[in-house]
C-alpha cells in the first residue's frame, strides 16, 4: 500500500509538472501584437467573405494544429470545438519517425498506443478504455472492419493525424464510446516538390519511399498531382517474423476555377509478414523454473507462418461552393482488405512447464465497404448570432466473409525448441464460416453558433443499420435491425487572452451481432459522455493546451447469460472517468515541446460475471505520461542541427477482464538526432540526416489477456534515414 501511494504521489507531481511547462511555454515569454484571428461573419442577403485561414487539409508547419475539420465536418478552429481533439502533424511523423500509426500515437494523452506490445499487424490503439480499432477514418470516410481484415495505414501517405476523444457517432455513425483515428490522406499542391527517402535500421530493415506533387505537366494549375509510393523489407525483433510492404497512392486533382474541386484519391498496399507470437504467461508474465522465454522465440513453423493482406481503395471528394454562404460536398470511396493467414502457434504450457501446446490454423477474411457521405453547409446571420449549418447523409455497405479453421499440431519444447515435424493442414473452416452484411443509412444535421465569445454547438443524428450474417456451418442466418439517435450540445466561451472553457454532452451507439437464449437479437450498445475543459490558444504564440475532464458510461454491454452459459444477456455496464492534459508549444523559435499526461478510473459496474464485477477495463492504464522535447539551431556552429528526446510512462494495468493478469508499470525513453546537410555544404542543399531511435533502454515487459496469450514489448529500435528534398 505504502508503495502505491508512493507511485500515486509521483504520478501526481509529474502531472503537475507537465501543467506547469505547458502553462511557462503559453505565458512566460511576451507574447507578440496580433490580432484576434476569429472569422469575419458571413450574413444573408448582406454577405461578407470569410478570411481566408489554412483548412485542415493543408500542410501543418511544427507540431502545433489550430483547425481541424474531424470534430465538426467543417473547416473549425480547434480553439471552438467542445471536444478534446489529439492531432499529429506531418512534421510531427517526420521528427518521430514512428514505424506505423500505433507508434505514432505514443505521446497523445492517455492513448496507450500498443497493447499487445510488438505486433506488426495492427495498432489496437485504446483511447479512454475502448478499442478504436475498428473506427478508423480515411479522409472522413470508415474504412473496411472485418474479424481480421483490418487495414493498417501506412504513414507515408499520411498529411495528419487525429484521435476524436469520446463519443462521437452524431457525426460518423456506429462506433465505440471512447472516440475514433481519423487519417487525413497527402494531397496534391500547387507547388513542385518532391523526396527521395531511403532508411535502414535495426533488424536488417530497410525501406525506399518517394512522393513528388505539383500541376501535371503539360497543363496549367488546372490540374494538379501527387504520387507517394514505398518499398520495405525488413526483419523483427522475433525469429523468422518479417515486416515487408509495398505501397503506392496516386491522386489527382481538377480545378476548374475557385468555387469547384475534385480529387481523386487511391492507394494500394501489401504486406507480406509474420505472426506475432502467442506465449504462455508462464516464463513471461509469471515465472517459469526452466527460466525465460527468450524475446525472440519463435513459436510456429517456418512453412506455416503467413501474414498476407492486401488493401487498396478509390474514391474521390468533390466540393462546389455556390456563393460565399453555401457549399456542398460529395466524399465516396470503395476499400477493400484481403486477408489470409496461415499459422502454428501456442495455446499454453503444458503441465511439464516447458511443452507449448500449439494448432494449426488457417484465416481467410475478406471486408470491403462501401461508403458514401454527402454534405450541405451554409454560414449566415441571424440578427447577431451567426451559423455555421451542416446537414449530410451517408451511407455504408460494409462485408466481411470471414472462416476459421484449426487442428492440432506438434508441441514445441520452450526452451529447446525442434522445427519441422509433420502437422496436420486445415482442409475445413470448422471453427467459423460466416458472410456478414451491414447496411447503414445515417442522417445528421447540425449548427454552430457563435454570439459574440460564445460558441454553442448542437448536433443530432438518427442511423438505421441492417446486418444479415449467414452462418455457413450451422446453416442459421439471423437478421437484425437497429435504429438509434445520437446527439450533442457543446457550449464554450472564447476569451481575447484565447482561453476557452467548455462543456459539452455526447452520445454513441454500436450494434451488436447476436441474440440472447430465446432469440432476441441484441439491442446496439450505448455510450453517454458528459466532458468539461479549457483550450488555450494565446495570440501571438504558437501553442495549444487542452485540459479535459470526463464521465463516461456504456450500457446494453453483452455479458454471460447466467441460465445458459452458452448464450449472452445485455445487462452489462462499464464506466470510465478520467482527465487529459494535452500541450503542443513552440517555446521559442528553436525549442518545440509536446507534453501529455492522462488519467483514467475505469470499472465494470454491472455484469453477471462475479470475477470481473468492480474490476478495471483490460489494457487501461490509471496513469500515462509523455514529454517530448525538440531543440534545432537555426545559426552558430550547430546550424542545421536537431535533437529531439522524449520520455513516456505507462502505468500498470491488467490484461484481462478479471484482473488475473497484472501488468507492470514502465518507463521508456525515445531519442532523435537530425541534420540539414544543405548547412553544412552548399551543394547538399535539400539533403538531410537522421537518426532515431525508440526505446533506448531496450525496457521489455510483457502483457497477457490469458494464460496462453502473452506479448512481449517493443525493444529498442534504431533507424538511420537519408532524404532528398527538392
Amino acid at each position: 500500500m505504502k508503495q502505491v501511494t508512493n507511485n500515486r504521489r509521483a504520478i501526481c507531481a509529474i502531472a503537475r509538472g507537465i501543467a506547469g511547462l505547458a502553462a511557462f511555454c503559453l505565458f512566460a515569454a511576451p507574447a507578440a501584437a496580433q490580432e484576434s484571428g476569429a472569422a469575419s461573419a458571413i450574413t444573408l442577403p448582406t454577405v461578407d467573405v470569410e478570411a481566408a485561414r489554412p483548412t485542415p487539409r493543408d500542410p501543418t508547419l511544427g507540431f502545433v494544429a489550430t483547425e481541424s475539420a474531424a470534430g465538426t465536418k467543417t473547416d473549425t478552429p480547434l480553439l471552438e470545438t467542445p471536444q478534446a481533439i489529439s492531432t499529429i502533424t506531418r512534421d510531427r511523423i517526420e521528427a518521430q519517425a514512428p514505424v506505423d500509426s500505433a507508434a505514432a500515437l505514443r505521446y497523445s494523452a492517455g492513448v496507450l498506443p500498443e497493447p499487445f506490445g510488438n505486433d506488426i499487424r495492427y495498432g489496437w490503439p485504446r483511447v479512454r478504455g475502448f478499442n478504436l480499432q475498428n473506427s478508423q477514418f480515411l479522409d472522413g470516410l470508415r474504412l473496411p472492419s472485418g474479424t481480421y481484415a483490418t487495414p493498417q495505414v501506412e504513414l507515408w501517405g499520411v498529411e495528419r493525424m487525429e484521435i476524436l476523444r469520446g463519443p462521437s457517432s452524431v457525426l460518423y455513425g456506429q462506433i465505440p464510446p471512447g472516440g475514433l483515428l481519423s487519417y487525413t490522406s497527402r494531397r496534391p499542391g500547387a507547388v513542385p516538390s518532391g523526396e527521395v527517402n531511403l532508411q535502414a535500421g535495426s533488424y536488417d530493415r530497410k525501406q525506399a519511399a518517394l512522393d513528388v506533387t505539383g500541376p501535371v505537366p503539360g497543363t496549367d494549375s488546372t490540374w494538379l498531382y501527387r504520387l507517394t509510393a514505398l518499398a520495405r523489407d525488413a526483419g523483427t525483433q522475433v525469429k523468422e517474423v518479417g515486416d515487408n510492404r509495398l505501397f503506392i497512392a496516386p491522386a489527382l486533382t481538377w480545378k476548374p476555377d475557385a468555387l469547384t474541386s475534385l480529387t481523386l484519391l487511391g492507394s494500394w498496399q501489401q504486406d507480406n509478414s509474420g505472426v506475432i507470437q502467442f506465449l504462455p504467461s508462464q516464463g513471461t508474465l509469471r515465472p517459469n523454473r526452466f527460466g525465460s522465454i527468450p524475446v525472440d522465440f519463435f513459436s510456429g513453423e517456418r512453412d506455416a507462418n503467413n501474414f498476407d493482406r492486401t488493401q487498396w481503395n478509390a474514391g474521390y471528394q468533390f466540393e462546389h461552393r455556390f456563393d460565399e454562404a453555401w457549399v456542398v460536398r460529395q466524399n465516396l470511396r470503395y476499400s477493400r482488405v484481403d486477408f489470409d493467414m496461415g499459422v502454428v502457434r501456442g495455446f499454453g504450457v503444458g503441465a511439464d512447464g516447458r511443452t507449448l501446446t500449439r494448432a494449426n490454423i488457417d484465416i481467410r477474411d475478406h471486408a470491403d465497404a462501401f461508403t458514401v457521405d454527402n454534405q450541405a453547409e451554409a454560414r449566415f446571420t441571424t440578427g447577431a448570432v451567426r451559423h455555421t449549418f451542416l446537414a449530410g447523409l451517408d451511407y455504408r455497405r460494409g462485408t466481411s466473409d470471414y472462416g476459421l479453421g484449426r487442428v492440432n499440431a506438434p508441441g514445441l519444447d520452450l526452451f529447446n525448441p525442434v522445427y519441422g515435424r509433420p502437422f496436420a493442414p486445415v482442409t475445413a473452416f470448422n471453427v467459423s464460416n460466416t458472410l456478414t452484411v451491414q447496411d447503414q443509412l445515417g442522417l445528421y444535421l447540425q449548427d454552430q453558433l457563435r454570439y459574440g465569445g460564445w460558441r454553442l454547438t448542437l448536433s443530432g443524428r438518427h442511423d438505421w443499420a441492417e446486418t444479415d450474417t449467414r452462418n455457413r456451418n450451422t446453416g442459421l442466418r439471423p437478421k437484425q435491425e437497429d435504429s438509434a439517435f445520437s446527439g450533442r450540445v457543446g457550449l464554450s466561451y472564447i476569451f481575447d487572452n484565447g482561453i476557452a472553457p467548455y462543456a459539452a454532452w455526447s452520445q454513441s451507439f454500436q450494434p451488436q451481432v447476436g441474440t440472447t437464449a430465446s432469440g432476441a437479437p441484441f439491442d446496439p450498445s450505448r455510450g453517454e459522455q458528459f466532458e468539461v475543459g479549457v483550450k488555450v490558444q494565446p495570440p501571438g504564440r504558437n501553442s495549444f493546451v487542452t485540459l479535459a475532464a470526463y464521465h463516461l458510461r456504456q450500457e446494453n454491454v453483452p455479458t454471460t447469460d447466467p441460465a445458459n452459459t452458452l448464450f449472452q444477456v445485455q445487462t452489462g455496464e462499464v464506466k470510465v472517468r478520467g482527465i487529459e492534459i494535452e500541450a503542443t508549444a513552440e517555446i521559442t523559435e528553436q525549442l518545440s515541446l509536446i507534453a501529455a499526461y492522462g488519467y483514467a478510473d475505469s470499472k465494470v459496474t454491472r455484469t453477471t460475471v462475479a470475477a470481473q464485477r468492480g474490476q478495471r477495463l483490460p489494457q487501461t492504464p490509471e496513469h500515462q505520461a509523455a514529454l517530448w522535447l525538440d531543440h534545432g539551431w537555426k545559426s552558430g556552429l550547430l546550424k542545421g542541427l536537431s535533437l529531439g528526446a522524449g520520455v513516456r510512462y505507462l502505468g500498470g494495468a491488467y490484461g484481462d477482464t478479471a484482473g488475473a493478469f497484472a501488468v507492470p508499470a514502465t518507463t521508456l525513453f525515445d531519442a532523435a538526432l537530425r541534420y540539414d546537410l544543405g548547412a553544412l555544404i552548399q551543394n547538399l542543399q535539400g539533403f538531410r540526416l537522421a537518426v532515431n531511435a525508440s526505446n533506448i533502454g531496450d525496457e521489455v515487459d510483457p502483457t497477457c489477456i490469458s494464460a496462453g496469450e502473452c506479448y512481449w514489448g517493443a525493444r529498442r529500435l534504431v533507424l538511420g534515414t537519408l532524404s532528398y528534398r527538392w
